[in-house]
Parts: structure tokens; C-alpha cells; sequence
């Protein structure tokens, strides 16, 4: 490890470290990440910080502006928004969500949909497969079930319901194709079905997703964004709610749903964005590594507005309930280079985990906006305003970070 990657790494954890922390005293003090010992945490494998709660993140293979993408290949000429990884067999697959007609995230609520891709190993360029649910279908978040099936959670449902955006080129949307806002297509329809299979590969059946809509009435859940657990011999999801994310709860993982607090309805808001945000999405559920509690990682924006402070934040619970933030930022919008640089991009979304046999998360993944405020491309030049969803700089990939030990 050379003395840029060094210094890097220290100014890294300096920005993200701005909240002073104190001397814990039991391990929940230490994000349930770690465990305290002379009032100082010392913190699992994946973790740093003085609160457990920051991925020790490390540097991508090479120091090339694109280091670090595993989808798509060069030669697709298409945009992606992230997804997660399975290993099985000796071999990795992702689930990614992807833009049809080689467009640009701008059209993620028209063109989107889900994406199979494989790779020998765990951080290579993955090569496309088959699809798993076409347009329109998003936010791609695999999920092995209790029983042993592979499933595939989204927002949408498969169904084309607008009008597909055409005349893209490279992975960009051109500004006459994209003139209709997300807030103008309202919000997506509710869930009701989930595809499933026993082999990564397919072939795909579906779930029936249900929950408890009404007394004794049973529906598509109306939810956004979910993502799934098992906790204490149940399925726990959450999913994007206002001012924070809602907590539904079932015996199996197709459902019935309800919230995990009675009386509470399907949409309620379980657990608040921290006060020093502006809002928080994107949420991943994962178990702690010493099978007490768990937890939530998500992506934050501190400003109203551009340029955006996208970055990471990490809640953690004993019981599923009640739910508390770590201190300090999960991960910053940049990621680092062996030689110490940084790309820095304009915005970093939709973070998964991929963990090894022991429990511990070995790599980061999450969707990039290829536009850069440190490290700019030339045509950005023609952007008319610098965020992830801007035309034409609407270029976006999938990226995987590996966590250090």
C-alpha cells in the first residue's frame, strides 16, 4: 500500500468523520458492527470508525476514470442504475436494472427494466444474459430466499405502461426525448409479483406478492423500493416512505405483509431520515454478522438541490422497531484509486452489499453517475445541469467497491 493511497484513504475518512463520538459502553454503541472493549469499539470485519458504522472501503483495480464499473461492457452502449450479486457454482450473477433503446437513466421510469449478467469472478465486467422483467421494472435487488429460491425484488411490473423513450445513443438521453419529469408520471404501481427461481439462470416464475390491504382483504403491496431480510424466522422489508423508510413484516416471504408495528398502516414511517439530512432512499436490509439485530444501508443527500451530496448512512436495530443511525457517513460519492487519486462522480445511488461465507461484506456496489466533478468528460461541457438525470450527461453505470478486512 503506497503513501498516496495512504494519505487518500486518511482524508477520505477525515471528511467523512465530522460528528464527534463518544466512548461506548456496550456493542449497540458500536452500530451492532462491532464490539466494545475499554470503552473504545472494535469493529468487524468490513467495518471502521468510531462507531463501526463507515465500509472500510479500498481502492478499484486500476486508476483509470472507469475503474471500478462492472456493468455494462464497454461495447453495449447503454445505460444501468445498479443491482446486486449471487454467487452460485463458481460463478457470479448479477441482477442489474438496465436502459432499453441505449438510453440514459433520464428514462429510468420508461425504459428500465432487469437485466441477468454473469462473471467468473466477483468484480469483472459482467456479460449480459437474459431478462428477467422487461420494461418497466427498476431498482433490481436479488434476494435468496429461506428456502433456497433466488428472488428478485424491483419497483414496476413488467408491464409497459408509458410510452418507451427513443432515439438514444451511448447510454445518453438527448434533451428533446426526455422533457417529461418522474414527478410528472406519478408514482409507480403497487407490487404484485416477484420473480423467482431455483437456478440463477432461470427459468423465472412468479411470486404472488401480497399484503394485508384491509381486515380480511388481501392485495398488491403498495410499497417503493423494497428490500428484504430474514429477521427472527420472518421476512422483514422495508421500503422508501415519507420522511424515511416503512418496515412490513410476514411468516413467508411472499406474504401476506403487514407493518411490523400493529395498528400502523402499509405506508407508515417507521424509521425517520436523521435530522442532518435531507432525505434518505434506497434502502438494503442486511443481517449482523454476530446474528443480533439488523441492519439498513441506504444512500442520503444532505442539500435540497444541486449539486448533490449523495453518500451513504447505516441504521442498525436489536429488534426490528426501534432503529438508530450511526454517526458518521457509510461511504463518500468518490471512489478511490491505488495511486491515491479520486473520482468523484455526481451522484452515487442505490448501494447493495455482497458478503463472503463469514457474514462480512467484501464489496459495495452501487449505481454511478459516469459524469465527474474532479475528473470531468469533455462532454460535459454540454450539460445543462450537473446531476444524474441531466440531458444529455445522463450516462450512468453500475460500480462495485471492494471493503477491506
Amino acid at each position: 500500500m503506497n503513501l498516496c493511497y495512504i494519505l487518500s484513504y486518511l482524508l477520505t475518512a477525515a471528511l467523512l468523520s465530522n460528528t464527534p463520538i463518544k466512548a461506548c459502553q456496550t456493542e449497540f454503541n458500536c452500530s451492532l458492527n462491532g464490539v466494545c472493549q475499554d470503552n473504545k469499539c472494535i469493529c468487524y470485519s468490513g467495518w471502521r470508525g468510531a462507531d463501526c458504522g463507515v465500509l472500510n472501503l479500498g481502492p478499484t483495480k486500476d486508476n483509470t476514470i472507469n475503474s471500478g464499473v462492472i456493468y455494462p461492457p464497454a461495447n453495449a452502449y447503454t445505460s444501468s442504475w445498479g443491482g446486486g450479486v449471487v454467487h452460485h457454482e463458481g460463478q457470479y450473477h448479477l441482477y442489474v436494472s438496465e436502459m432499453f433503446g441505449h438510453c440514459g437513466l433520464a428514462t429510468w421510469r420508461t425504459n428500465s427494466f432487469i437485466r441477468h449478467a454473469v462473471s467468473d469472478t466477483v468484480d469483472g465486467i459482467y456479460t449480459p444474459k437474459e431478462v428477467v422483467l422487461g420494461s418497466w421494472a427498476h431498482n433490481a435487488m436479488p434476494w435468496v430466499t429461506p428456502d433456497g429460491n433466488i428472488s428478485i425484488w424491483h419497483i414496476g411490473n413488467g408491464t409497459q405502461m408509458l410510452p418507451m423513450k427513443t432515439g438514444c445513443s451511448n447510454g445518453t438521453t438527448p434533451l428533446s426525448k426526455a422533457s417529461t419529469t418522474t414527478k410528472d408520471l406519478g408514482a409507480p404501481p403497487p407490487i404484485a409479483h416477484i420473480p423467482y427461481s431455483a437456478n440463477p439462470n432461470g427459468p423465472w416464475k412468479m411470486m404472488d406478492l401480497t399484503c394485508k390491504v384491509s381486515p380480511g382483504t388481501l392485495g398488491p403491496c403498495p410499497v417503493d423500493n423494497p428490500t428484504p431480510v430474514s429477521f427472527a424466522n420472518r421476512t422483514l422489508i422495508a421500503h422508501r416512505a415519507k420522511g424515511g423508510f416503512g418496515l412490513l413484516i410476514a411468516d413467508h416471504w411472499s406474504g401476506p405483509y403487514e407493518n411490523i408495528l400493529p395498528g400502523q398502516n402499509l405506508t407508515s414511517t417507521n424509521i425517520l431520515v436523521p435530522d442532518d439530512e435531507y432525505s434518505c432512499e434506497d434502502g438494503f436490509l442486511f443481517p449482523s454478522q454476530n446474528g443480533s439485530g439488523v441492519h439498513l444501508l441506504c444512500h442520503c443527500n444532505g442539500v435540497n438541490g444541486y449539486p448533490w451530496d449523495d453518500h451513504g448512512r447505516h441504521a442498525y436495530s436489536l429488534d426490528g422497531i426501534q432503529w438508530f443511525w450511526s454517526k458518521e457517513r457509510t461511504f463518500p460519492p468518490a471512489l478511490i484509486h491505488p495511486d491515491g487519486s479520486n473520482t468523484t462522480h455526481i451522484s452515487r445511488q442505490r448501494p447493495q452489499l455482497f458478503f463472503g461465507e463469514d457474514g462480512a461484506p467484501t464489496h459495495l456496489i452501487s449505481g454511478i453517475a459516469v459524469a465527474s466533478t474532479n475528473r470531468p468528460y469533455p462532454w460535459q461541457a454540454a450539460c445543462q445541469e450537473l446531476d444524474a438525470v441531466s440531458k444529455p450527461c445522463d450516462l450512468t453505470c453500475t460500480s462495485m467497491q471492494p471493503i477491506l478486512s
